[in-house]
């Protein structure tokens, strides 16, 4: 049975449509955003990259703290059909995070604002890299870079042709089990990163296997500790909750990243 992460988004928002999916903390409460709130983004995301030239199998990286842009990304790059890259907020410029973009042949980023000086310093040595994206303004920001909310107005500007749009949900829906969903990098240690390659089905199957052993309900809500870039956090952090409609809430974004570690007790506290 053909049951890419497109399928199962795409279900469960159908489903539990008014249920929220993310939570997060920006300022002093968590705000909640519905399933059907992030699948709107994401197409507006996914269109948005359409737009720009992204074409099935594209590589696309996401450089950034977790946050509910992180998540509604990928999706994103799913509904353009593409792979998601997803890197390590650790990696430093000079050497890591260059090795990765260019053996990724990444051809776009997402980056946080955080993240944006590293990406600026090495992109001249990038051939490849042709859209910087930023989840919220930065300074110093180069000229043709664009915002997060700016690629969505170009998202949503794309969907109004109707042939355009179709072509695009027809496109996400036509990818299958086996398609490459994301390249997760090793760490380098003992010699080059290796890309190691995760299919659709690689991630669905392990959310049906682990929900053979734990159960999820739809009221349940999780908060994810483990930086989104893991592979472990993907399938166990996001992808299991959505499939039981159930919410996630990722750690209120720091000043710096021992703000961020901090950030994790205050944001494990019940919230109504």
């Amino acid at each position: 049975m053909k049951n890419t992460l497109i399928d199962l988004f795409e279900r469960s928002a159908a489903r539990f449509s008014d249920n929220t999916f993310l939570l997060e903390k920006r300022a002093d409460k968590f705000e909640p955003t519905t399933y059907r709130q992030v699948q709107a983004r994401a197409i507006e995301i996914g269109a948005g990259l359409a737009s720009l030239g992204i074409a099935k199998g594209d590589n696309v990286s996401i450089l950034a703290e977790g946050c509910n842009d992180w998540i509604i990304s990928e999706l994103g790059i799913f509904y353009a059909a593409g792979v998601s890259v997803p890197l390590s907020i650790k990696l430093e410029e000079t050497g890591d995070l260059m090795f990765r973009l260019k053996h990724g042949e990444v051809v776009t980023i997402f980056v946080a604002p955080s993240q944006y000086r590293k990406v600026d310093a090495i992109r001249d040595r990038l051939p490849g890299l042709r859209h910087v994206i930023l989840f919220e303004r930065a300074k110093g920001m180069r000229e043709g870079d664009m915002t997060l909310g700016e690629l969505e107005q170009r998202g949503r500007e794309f969907l109004t042709d109707y042939e355009r749009k179709e072509a695009l949900l027809a496109q996400a829906r036509s990818i299958q089990n086996d398609d490459y969903a994301t390249i997760t990098y090793t760490s380098g240690t003992t010699a080059d990163p290796k890309g190691v390659v995760l299919t659709h089905r690689n991630y669905t199957a392990n959310v049906e296997q682990a929900l053979t052993r734990v159960d999820v309900p739809e009221w349940y809500r999780t908060l994810i500790i483990l930086p989104l870039d893991h592979c472990f956090a993907h399938a166990v952090g996001f992808y299991i909750m959505c499939h039981q409609g159930a919410t996630v809430a990722t750690v209120q974004v720091g000043r710096t990243p021992i703000e961020n570690l901090k950030n994790i007790p205050i944001n494990i506290k019940v919230q109504d």
